[in-house]
């Protein structure tokens, strides 16, 4: 038979349990929005490339720096374009495994509450039996 000690103990685990389960959530979907926000960037540079591809050699070009529109070499606009373009896949790459990860320890945290919870349950069943 348990003892209400040992319902106890299991009845602090299971907080625990449901507190890291939590965490782990929590961290999932940050880094799901900052993937997610990636991914639009991603698309923006991508059509700003597109775009650049259209401008003949020679053509103006001017990026916006605060309110002022200031010329930009071609040459330079296509391959700083080039640069966000393989930052940004970098990154995702990097919050795919990141998310991989960390839906693996969700899962983890979540069996582990399952285990616990159920032996609580049973703990309680039997605390109840001996009654």
């Amino acid at each position: 038979p348990f003892t209400m000690a040992a319902i106890t103990a299991l009845e602090k685990q299971l907080n625990e349990a449901i507190e890291a389960l939590r965490s782990a959530q929590k961290d999932f979907n940050k880094a799901t929005k900052t993937r997610s926000t990636f991914e639009s960037q991603l698309q923006e540079n991508s059509l700003v490339k597109d775009e650049l591809a259209l401008v003949e050699d020679g053509g103006n070009v001017f990026k916006l720096i605060g309110p002022v529109l200031v010329k930009q070499e071609l040459i330079e606009a296509r391959s700083n374009v080039d640069k966000r373009l393989e930052f940004i896949s970098k990154e995702i790459e990097r919050y795919e495994k990141m998310l991989k990860e960390l839906h693996e320890k969700e899962t983890k945290a979540r069996d582990k509450c399952l285990q616990i919870q159920a032996a609580l349950q049973q703990a309680q069943a039997q605390a109840q039996a001996a009654k």
